[in-house]
C-alpha cells in the first residue's frame, strides 16, 4: 500500500507523554512546542500545512504579512485559522 506524504501538517514536538501514560495521576496534556516561524512558513509547498501552539500566533500574523509583501512577485499567499479549543494556529501555503 502507498502512503500519502503529501499535504500532511508540519507539527511542534509534543510535551506531554503519550495518551496513558500519567505521572503522579496528574491529567494528561498534549502541547505543541514552538517551531521557528519563519523558516517553517518558508519551506511550506502549496496545499501543505503547519501548526503552531496558539502563543506564537502574533508572529505568525506578522511574518504571512511580510511574507506576502516580500514574495508578492513570486504570488506567495497563505491562510492562517486560529483554533481556540485546541489552542493551535495552523497555516496553510495557498500559493
Amino acid at each position: 500500500m502507498e502512503t500519502n506524504t503529501q499535504n500532511r501538517p508540519l507539527l511542534g514536538v509534543l510535551s506531554a507523554p503519550p495518551e496513558g501514560v500519567h505521572n503522579d495521576c496528574s491529567p494528561v496534556t498534549m502541547e505543541a512546542q514552538p517551531l521557528p516561524v519563519a523558516a517553517t512558513l518558508r519551506k511550506l509547498e502549496i496545499g501543505e500545512e503547519a501548526v503552531f501552539p496558539i502563543e506564537q500566533r502574533s508572529s505568525i500574523l506578522t511574518t504571512l504579512s511580510r511574507f506576502r509583501t516580500d514574495y508578492a512577485r513570486q504570488g506567495w499567499d497563505a491562510e492562517a485559522t486560529t483554533n481556540k479549543l485546541n489552542f493551535t494556529v495552523v497555516v496553510k501555503r495557498v500559493s
